[in-house]
């Protein structure tokens, strides 16, 4: 019971620490009508969501065994390009707009080869930028 409350109080500080060297009332300079900065939570609070962002990510990378980390690295380019391919090609903002859609549908209106872009979009699903319902439309 005294490590978990030595845990509580180290957490209780740092909290504190946060918010007490946060800025009260800090917001962008201007914020554009429609902008998803204005979603985001007070000055404090997002402050302390990155923290705990950071300390669980490092965590992972520090519980990750030598083969994973291999495995990230050698597939972080071709992560990338699918990345980039399925944005530069619109198809990220064509599911974005209408979602529920086939990736042919898709291929269609971009005017692109369907077998190609369904590869690409299948991709995308593997690294959990895209996602499919029951039916198979993303």
């Amino acid at each position: 019971m005294g490590r978990l409350t030595i845990v509580v109080a180290l957490v209780a500080v740092l909290v504190g620490y946060l918010i007490g060297t946060s800025p009260a009332g800090v917001t962008p300079p201007t914020t554009p009508p429609g902008s998803p900065t204005a979603l985001l939570p007070p000055w404090p609070i997002f402050r302390v969501a990155i923290a705990l962002n950071e300390f669980f990510e490092a965590a992972a990378v520090a519980t990750r065994p030598p083969p994973v980390q291999v495995k990230t690295l050698a597939t972080a380019y071709w992560q990338s390009e699918i990345s980039y391919s399925l944005t530069k090609s619109g198809a990220i903002d064509e599911v974005g707009a209408e979602g529920g859609v086939a990736c042919e549908d898709v291929a269609a209106k971009l005017k692109l080869v369907p077998d190609f872009l369904c590869r690409m979009m299948r991709a995308g699903e593997g690294i959990k930028l895209l996602s499919t319902d029951a039916q198979g439309k993303y």
